[in-house]
């Protein structure tokens, strides 16, 4: 059985949630979502460490993602 192909709003927050870990938080204008830690709005809740953002992304969305 093969995996599901994700719908667009999954796909747009899959996406949203990877710029985050990659360092680029913004808030994802077409759903009106803030990144995980809100630091788009709140930019002093940024979280500075790239492997905690990237073991977040990870939980939510796989290694293979």
């Amino acid at each position: 059985m093969s995996a599901r192909k994700p719908n667009p709003y999954q796909e747009r927050c899959r996406i949203h949630v990877l710029e985050w870990a990659k360092g680029n938080a913004y808030h994802e204008p077409i759903n009106d979502e803030c990144c995980p830690d809100g630091s788009c709005c709140n930019p002093e809740l940024f979280e500075k460490d790239a492997a905690k953002r990237w073991q977040q992304y990870h939980e939510m969305y796989g290694r293979e993602n």
